[in-house]
């Protein structure tokens, strides 16, 4: 004796194999469940987002599930195989926010390893293009630019909220042509995955705000300047170039750490190629920025 959404009835038992249970949560804020598969099914329960369940089956769209001592029919789309990461924070639909996301990145969580999108969201913002009347060092001639407030916005995986963090970032000048705000990956999954929101300073100098993601929530670790951006080179430490026009002009590579428990950052070791050393350490930089695994040690 069989049960198919509505019907019940007889079917051969030699056509027929035992449902293979998975585990499941629940990623609705709240998702009902009925005794049958349709919308019209009485409602047995209500499940919270990230709700444990224990699926054995899919029919027509709807999944059937025992939670505990109930058994019944979800829609099946608002179940996945992981759980949704819980972020604090404003909560505002991914909708509203179509017209003022002005980058978005995923970020690896440092705590659960979770992927986590990252998004700058405009507070209050004007956009142009770079023309003679405002180049310079940090803008070109036709680069395209955000100029006002922004914050910056969580998402976790398969979640249709976005959740603000508590930084605010103002008077900023967001040069997307040049990529001012932008990722550094982490090399391994044991590294962590950093987002730079930066603004230039002069023809050979950038700085940068650090921040990263842990435990479902945005850490700011500290602040760094730069001429090559930075990469990561294992066990937590990344790697950038800063070239001097002035005094000793050349090549400096520095090391820096990331304590994601501490959300700080710390100085590690540096190396300079200046003066005499300049054609040397013009060649290392050639390798260093055109190889990925290349690091000066």
């Amino acid at each position: 004796v069989v049960k198919y959404g509505d019907g019940i009835g007889y079917a051969a038992a030699s056509s027929m194999t035992a449902a293979k249970a998975k585990t499941q949560y629940v990623h609705a804020d709240q998702l009902v469940m009925r005794n049958t598969a349709t919308k019209s099914g009485v409602q047995l329960a209500t499940l919270p987002k990230n709700t444990k369940v224990t699926t054995y089956g899919t029919i027509a769209g709807w999944a059937y599930v025992a939670v505990g001592n109930m058994r019944g029919y979800v829609v099946a789309s608002e179940l996945h195989d992981q759980a949704v990461t819980v972020i604090k924070g404003e909560r505002i639909h991914q909708g509203d926010l179509s017209k003022t996301v002005r980058f978005t990145t995923t970020l690896r969580d440092a705590t659960t390893g979770k992927n986590i999108k990252a998004h700058l969201i405009s507070y209050g913002d004007y956009s142009g293009y770079g023309n003679h009347d405002n180049i310079w060092a940090g803008m070109s001639l036709g680069d395209l630019y955000y100029e006002g407030d922004f914050k910056i916005g969580l998402q976790a995986e398969g979640d249709k909220y976005v959740y603000i963090q508590p930084y605010s970032i103002n008077d900023y000048t967001y040069n997307k042509t040049k990529q001012l705000v932008y990722k550094v990956q982490g090399k391994t999954s044991k590294d962590t995955d950093l987002l730079m929101v930066s603004e230039v300073c002069s023809s050979n100098c950038r700085e940068a705000t650090i921040f990263y993601v842990t435990n479902g929530q945005l850490s700011r670790a500290g602040i760094i300047l730069y001429t090559a951006q930075p990469k990561s080179i294992g066990n937590n430490e990344y790697q950038e170039m800063v070239y001097s026009n002035a005094g000793e002009v050349g090549y400096h590579f520095s090391t820096f750490k990331l304590d994601p428990k501490a959300s700080s950052i710390k100085y590690v070791r540096s190396k300079s190629y200046t003066d005499d050393k300049w054609d040397e350490g013009a060649r290392i930089f050639e390798l260093w920025s055109g190889m990925p695994n290349y690091v000066v040690k």
